[in-house]
């Protein structure tokens, strides 16, 4: 399931993300951008807000290209 982030970057602005849980660890699945003030950072948030509502969280459901547990092929070599 994909959520917002707002992150701090190295050089102090807010960063604004799309992400998800991947075992145990945040992937991003994509940054918005950064920005410096408060309504900025509110915009981006909102548009983050936007992509997911639209329908487009298939877009950023990824787990189908997990790959599986490789399987043993009786015989095989």
């Amino acid at each position: 399931m994909a959520f917002v982030r707002k992150v701090k970057t190295g050089s102090g602005a807010t960063a604004v993300q799309i992400c998800r849980n991947k075992y145990g660890k945040i992937e991003v699945l994509k940054h918005l951008g950064s920005a410096w003030t408060p309504e900025t950072v509110e915009r981006l948030e909102k548009k983050a807000r936007e992509i997911m509502a639209r329908g487009q969280r298939s877009m950023f459901d990824l787990s189908r290209f997990d790959k599986p547990a490789k399987k043993e092929v009786d015989g095989a070599n």
